[in-house]
């Protein structure tokens, strides 16, 4: 085995191992659990979260950053995605720690404000990676050379970070304050610089990062394009479960709701997330490149029809009910006539929005369609075999739009 496979794995199971460390130390001290999270929320064995930390979490990050890291060993997005899964397991790790050491055993485990400076630490970590890999992505380099400055504004930002988090005053947690803090004016301006750099200039290079990768678009290639379509849709996946998640509340809203709805809630918002490293992987890969169109296509249209439905349905219940009031107590009727409707109207709205799909994003598509639509109208009365061959051809000509067109027919005299 390679070395670079070896540390690419490596790291990927050392990802694996702090999952693994966490969950234990959750079930060796429940009250390190946060109150908030899966396992504190439903009051179970906190074991059951490692299903969701291990399938619709973090492990993407770390076995598909394995796996580019192994096969490709110079394109950096491997291994920046084993360094996303690292430490945020890390930070996850140390703060729970924190938490058993500081709350429920305090004076009893050692390391407790240690583990704190560390969560601190790892916990923007991820988020400058993320965006390192987003410049990077797929090819492993800038767009183009006038773009290198921006590596060493990344990495003097994220050093200059560190060094705060490391030294600045930090707001006190669990009663501890940073042990190694700066006091003074300089602790003072370190924390006010920190409120400067994040999230002041993360979304600045967020913003550079964006408009760096549609001027990738632009000078991409077919190959390339492809790929960067699926990781577009990648990220929507991702910013569509994220902000589902977090506009109603996020972790305090849904831990208030039922549970199934509260277990779906992580489930989504982690499978989310975990889309994104998925179809990085598939890009780069290529695995099935050209699949993305056909994915795209489907879920804009049965996304606009769930949707169009789904209002449709509301909007009929909530109509029915006032219509149906002085004639029956309940609302059953009302829900059996709207499922009935929204069940009959299926197919005539996806086709609708198929159309609409096809007219607006494949325009091609669309017009070829009609044009074959048009032929078969005209070919219906038409017996003249020279002008059947024109309006074939013709019809070839705008619909395919080849380089030549010729229509060659068997003479069958003898």
């Amino acid at each position: 085995m390679k070395s670079t496979t070896a540390l690419a794995w490596g790291l990927a199971a050392a990802s694996m191992a702090l999952t693994i460390a966490h969950r234990a130390l959750v079930t060796v001290e429940p009250q390190a659990i946060d109150p908030l999270s899966v396992g504190g929320r439903l009051g179970v064995n906190p074991w059951f979260t490692i299903v969701l930390t291990l399938f619709f979490g973090l492990w993407p990050f770390a076995v598909v950053g394995a796996l580019v890291a192994a096969r490709q060993p110079r394109n950096p997005i491997g291994w920046l995605f084993c360094a996303i899964a690292l430490s945020e397991q890390t930070r996850g790790l140390a703060s729970t720690y924190a938490r058993g050491a500081l709350v429920a055993n305090p004076g009893e485990w050692p390391g407790g404000v240690e583990a704190i400076a560390l969560a601190r630490l790892a916990a923007y970590l991820p988020f400058t990676l993320a965006l390192f890999a987003l410049l990077l992505f797929p090819t492993g380099r800038v767009p183009s050379t006038r773009w290198k400055p921006l590596l060493f504004l990344f990495g003097a930002y994220t050093a200059t970070m560190l060094a705060i988090r490391a030294f600045g005053t930090w707001p006190a947690l669990y009663g501890v304050a940073n042990p190694v803090g700066v006091g003074g004016a300089l602790g003072a301006g370190l924390d006010a610089l920190f409120g400067i750099l994040f999230p002041g200039v993360w979304s600045a290079l967020a913003l550079t990062v964006a408009l760096s990768l549609f001027f990738r678009w632009r000078a991409a290639n077919g190959i390339e394009r492809q790929q960067l379509k699926w990781f577009a849709y990648a990220i929507g996946i991702a910013l569509a479960g994220v902000s589902a998640f977090w506009l109603p509340g996020g972790w305090d809203w849904f831990a208030s709701q039922p549970t199934w709805l509260y277990v779906a809630a992580v489930v989504g918002y982690s499978g989310s997330v975990a889309a994104i490293p998925i179809g990085a992987g598939i890009a780069i890969f290529r695995y099935r490149l050209y699949d993305i169109d056909v994915l795209i296509n489907r879920t804009l249209v049965y996304g606009a029809t769930v949707v169009t439905l789904g209002a449709l349905y509301i909007a009929a219940i909530v109509g029915l009910q006032g219509v149906l009031r002085p004639f029956t107590q309940g609302n059953e009727l009302a829900v059996a006539l709207s499922t009935l409707t929204a069940v009959a109207l299926f197919d005539p709205v996806r086709s609708h929005v198929q159309r609409g799909v096809d007219r607006r994003f494949y325009r091609s598509r669309y017009d070829a369609t009609r044009t074959l639509d048009s032929l078969a109208l005209r070919l219906r009365d038409q017996v003249d075999l020279d002008a059947l061959g024109s309006e074939l051809l013709t019809a070839v000509r705008e619909a395919m739009q080849p380089a030549h067109a010729s229509l060659w027919l068997r003479d069958r005299t003898r």
